[in-house]
């Protein structure tokens, strides 16, 4: 019975000996990789799936070759070269592509020396970053010791003289300096390698700034950068806080002065409204000083009254915000004051120019103004009864008994703004 038993197991081992052999020793295509074979792996020594069997007859079957030596090359010797800010796939360059063997399993992976120079991704496309030099590594995927390196060179977009780069490069650094710092901040260094920059705060060169151990007061710094390149150089100025708490300082403190005057006037500012009548001008933002100045003090002064000018007129309120510690900061407000409407206009006239007029008796001449004394409109009559009243206001003949006469005025306005001037008429009796 044991020995039945034997067999039977023995038959079973050998019968799964042969389905192992059958499936490790099965061909594939040429073209085909090992990860294709093995379905989950990157290659032949992480496949779990050969590896239960024995990834040496594995790998015996496949037709993926290890790269002993693999090189890169321009037919002119040259390195890559690429713009600041462009791109360039090396995979479609007219790069000589060196592999050995021939048929050597041609993946690979990309890094780059300097990544600030220039980075590449996994397809080995190349995006320059600053101008200068770095090396482009090329590393067979199936085996790491196999690695070739590519010089790249990358130049800046734009020909500039070296004043043209020396303003680049000052303008790029102070447009990223903070205006207040409460921790150690670090200089920038310049964008084009072959600049040099400088921090000078009074007679020391510095890298850094920031508070001080122990410092419990704010401390304005101004500081000098200077951009040296080519043999020239020049130089800005800049005032940077040094404050030892972030949420309360001057610079704080102005940046909410400035949005809490953005917002009180923001009705005027932003178009919606037009001034027509006085508006208070407050004294300070949030504990920061303020002063005034306008463009037109005769509509609207700096201590906030408004005078209603003839027609609509353009204002602009300059604020001055002041705070110790801080640099003074101006803001323009432009806003339209509202002057007399076309409507407006006409009642005046009529109900002040032609007061002494209307509903009286005359029975001499009557003296009709030229223009009134307001608004300076130039009026015109024509009259209803010229056999009594010429247009001009001239008796003719008395009636023998009362007659009304009504006299159809036109009033011609001129507006420094033509779209602000009219002429319309209107009866006078």
């Amino acid at each position: 019975m044991f020995k039945n038993v034997r067999k039977i197991c023995f038959a079973l081992i050998l019968c799964f000996v042969a389905v192992l052999a059958i499936a490790c020793n099965k061909k594939v295509d040429k073209d085909e990789v090992c990860k294709d074979y093995c379905k989950e792996c990157e290659t032949c020594e992480t496949c779990e799936t050969c590896n239960n069997a024995s990834s040496e007859t594995c790998k015996n079957f496949q037709d993926v070759v290890k790269p002993t030596q693999l090189g890169f090359a321009q037919p002119d010797g040259m390195p890559l070269e690429v713009e600041a800010g462009a791109t360039l796939n090396v995979n479609t360059k007219e790069v000589e592509q060196r592999w050995i063997p021939a048929n050597a399993d041609r993946r690979v992976t990309y890094t780059s020396s300097d990544t600030s120079i220039f980075t590449v991704d996994a397809n080995g496309v190349i995006t320059g970053v600053n101008p200068g030099e770095a090396t482009l590594t090329i590393t067979s995927l199936l085996d790491t010791n196999v690695t070739t390196e590519y010089p790249v060179a990358v130049s800046d977009p734009l020909e500039l003289n070296a004043n043209g780069v020396i303003t680049r490069e000052l303008e790029t650094i102070l447009a990223g300096m903070p205006a207040v710092v409460s921790d150690t901040f670090t200089f920038p260094t310049t964008w084009n390698p072959s600049a040099n920059v400088l921090y000078q705060d009074g007679s020391n060169y510095i890298t850094t700034i920031g508070p001080t151990e122990g410092q419990t007061e704010e401390v304005k710094h101004n500081i000098t950068v200077v951009v040296e390149f080519g043999g020239m150089s020049d130089s800005r100025s800049v005032s940077i806080l040094v404050a030892p708490n972030a949420n309360d300082n001057s610079v704080v403190r102005m940046n909410n002065a400035i949005a809490i005057a953005d917002l009180y006037f923001g009705s005027l500012t932003n178009g919606s409204d037009k001034l027509t009548s006085d508006y208070a001008l407050p004294t300070n933002f949030a504990g920061v000083g303020v002063s005034y100045d306008s463009t037109n003090g005769a509509v609207f002064s700096t201590d906030g009254k408004y005078t209603k000018p003839l027609d609509d007129r353009n204002i602009k309120l300059t604020l001055v915000l002041t705070y110790p510690g801080a640099n003074p900061k101006t803001l323009d407000k432009y806003f339209v004051a509202a002057g007399y409407t076309k409507e407006e206009k006409l009642a005046y006239i009529q109900e002040n120019t032609f007061a002494n007029y209307t509903g009286k008796g005359f029975n001499t001449d009557i003296a009709l103004p030229d223009f009134d004394e307001k608004f300076d409109a130039e009026l015109s009559y024509v009259s209803s009864n010229t056999d009594i009243y010429a247009n001009n206001g001239k008796l003719v003949a008395a009636p023998a008994e009362a007659t009304e006469v009504t006299f159809t005025v036109t009033a011609k306005y001129t507006a420094a703004v033509a779209t602000n001037s009219f002429e319309e008429s209107f009866n006078v009796t």
